[in-house]
């Protein structure tokens, strides 16, 4: 049993604190900004020029593993910051973001946070909040990631899917998206993928056609997830 799971104890947090970085965009130097799908915002060992904030649309943060493999770390909704440890400390990013969707948000430049920090040390206590929540939410998914099947790592990451974006007014899921993201997702192999989405459906777990999937059985997919 995992106790200390992304999906119960940082999905369902963020949730409850969606617009936990309110505030971020007001800072002076925040730029707008908008990105197409699968556009890739900031990159793993890339220099820390900026933070950004999530304002409508939807990210995924991945990190690659020793074979070169993508796996998720986590799925960001709007008020989510990220880069944040990065900017901070002035060293690489920790991992990549791209974009699931059509993204907007605001990018605030390294130089314009650290400006903004010195003149504003009252804001230690918000931006510790903000590090803390996201390097949290890193932690608890590498700690699940290694300790799960890959069965269990699709139940997790659909039942996150379901917790973080929702469900159409027909019951699918939220986020469409191919088996081979749901292999980058999980850092399990596409044919594997394809075989346990199959096995899920002969379950009963869930509906699954090659565009969309609903959510049968949310107890039995908590049950695999180990959750």
């Amino acid at each position: 049993m995992i106790m200390d799971n992304y999906l119960s104890s940082t999905a369902f947090r963020e949730r409850a604190h969606p617009h936990a970085s309110n505030g971020f965009p007001e800072i002076e130097g925040a730029r707008a900004a908008s990105w197409k799908k699968n556009i890739v915002i900031m990159r793993e060992n890339g220099a820390p020029a900026a933070c950004y904030v999530l304002t409508t649309g939807k990210v995924k943060l991945v990190k690659k593993d020793r074979n070169g493999k993508n796996f998720l770390l986590a799925l960001l909704h709007p008020g989510d910051t990220f880069g944040l440890p990065a900017v901070l400390n002035g060293e690489p990013y920790s991992s990549t973001a791209i974009t699931i969707e059509n993204t907007t948000g605001f990018r605030l430049d390294a130089v314009h946070f650290h400006r903004w920090y010195q003149q504003h040390p009252s804001n230690f206590q918000q931006v510790m909040r903000l590090l803390c929540a996201e390097l949290g939410r890193a932690e608890e998914r590498v700690n699940s990631m290694m300790r799960v099947s890959a069965s269990s790592r699709l139940a997790e990451v659909l039942l996150i899917i379901e917790s973080v974006y929702g469900t159409n007014s027909d019951g699918t899921l939220a986020v469409v998206l191919r088996p081979k993201e749901y292999a980058d997702l999980t850092n399990v192999a596409r044919g594997t993928i394809y075989r346990l989405l199959r096995q899920f459906a002969d379950e009963r777990l869930i509906n699954f056609s090659s565009t969309t999937i609903r959510i049968l059985n949310r107890s039995g997919l908590q049950s695999i997830a180990g959750i």
